[in-house]
């Protein structure tokens, strides 16, 4: 049996820049304006927590269980917000289609797979 496992943001979903933007807010909001690298692809886990973990580190801030949670429920209420607002995030075009064809094979299994906290994950993000 075959896998075939697609990352969601920016490959099954087109939320990549207001997730980002989303984030960054959420993470001025709980510390205030810290040093941000101008890329994620500067940090070397981007991940929401591998990403979190550097600006901590750059920025000479505790990472403690109540920082990061603040952080990540801040995050998680700001995209919440943002789907009830604008409604559900744009399929990259084919998408669904392309996944539907996976389910339905026989000879191979699909994931999915993110580098975004489980809980940001789990929100209904798009129209059925």
């Amino acid at each position: 049996m075959h896998a075939v496992i697609f990352d969601i943001d920016g490959t099954l979903l087109d939320s990549n820049g207001v997730d980002g933007e989303l984030y960054i807010a959420a993470v001025e909001k709980v510390l205030g304006r810290v040093r941000i690298r101008s890329h994620w692809g500067e940090y070397e886990h981007v991940t929401d927590s591998g990403i979190l973990t550097e600006m901590l580190l750059d920025n000479g801030i505790s990472g403690d269980h109540h920082v990061i949670a603040a952080i990540k429920s801040t995050f998680i209420e700001n995209l919440r917000r943002h789907i009830d607002e604008y409604g559900p995030f744009s399929e990259i075009p084919g998408a669904r289609d392309f996944v539907c064809g996976v389910w339905g094979a026989t000879d191979r299994a699909c994931a999915y797979a993110t580098g975004c906290w489980s809980s940001s994950a789990l929100i209904p993000c798009i129209s059925a």
